[in-house]
Formats: structure tokens, sequence, C-alpha cells
């Protein structure tokens, strides 16, 4: 079993509980990623360098929120990776963009030919009246 203490933390108002592993290194002290928070060596292509691990956290935030800046910085991130993917998110955006175009013309188009339809179904219920006698 590891042995553990605890200490108070002197960063809060009221004090907090931290646990100290064997080593004396509070969790607090070690090198995490900032977006997953699991040990961490690499640091952030940004202005910030912060730790984050490129592969899968920062590819993964940036195709969530579709943002190429940093989060902590908002400086642009600048590696190839990145890049990559931005121009993947491009042309998916471009991609949908056209498929919405393409989409609203064939829409227009059966609205177009339902109008006529409706035209042809008035105008030849008009002549059948007017060829019918009244009486």
């Amino acid at each position: 079993m590891s042995k553990t203490r605890t200490v108070a933390n002197p960063s809060t108002r009221s004090p907090t509980l931290l646990e100290i592993n064997n080593e004396g290194v509070a969790p607090t002290d070690l090198p995490v990623c900032y977006i997953c928070f699991d040990l961490c060596f690499s640091k952030s292509p940004c202005r910030c360098n912060a730790l984050c691990h490129i592969e899968p956290c920062l590819l993964q935030s940036i195709r969530a929120n579709r943002n190429s800046a940093c989060t902590i910085c908002k400086d642009r991130f600048v590696h190839e990776k990145i890049d990559l993917l931005l121009l993947e998110i491009a042309h998916s955006d471009a991609l949908d963009c056209h498929h919405l175009n393409f989409a609203a013309i064939i829409m227009w188009c059966w609205l177009t030919i339902l109008c006529l339809l409706l035209i042809l179904l008035v105008i030849q219920v008009y002549f059948i009246t007017l060829a019918t006698p009244l009486f």
C-alpha cells in the first residue's frame, strides 16, 4: 500500500486537503494536459505554450469547436496536423454548403412544378364550367 499524507492548500481562503504521493509531489504540480488533465510533456503550438496533447486532445477540441485559436491566449495554432484538419473542416463545410444549395434548387423546382400544375387545374376547371350549361 502506498502511504499518503495530507497538507493544507495555502492558495485558497479556507484550507483544503491535498494528497501527496510517495515522491512528495502534489497532483497540481504534475505536468498535465489542460484539455484532458492526463500526464503530458508536449506544449501547444501557440504563444502560451500550454501543456496539451496535440493528438488527440487538441485536434478533437479544434474539430468540436471549429476554431483554430487557442482557448487560453487566443493565438492561432501553428502545426501541420492542425492545418490539415482545418483544410478538412473547410472542405466539409463547403460540401455541406453546396449540398444545401442543391437541395434548395430541387425544392424550388418542385414548388414551381406544383404551382404550374395548380394553375393548369384551375384553368381546366374554369373552362369545364364555361362549357357546361347552368340549366
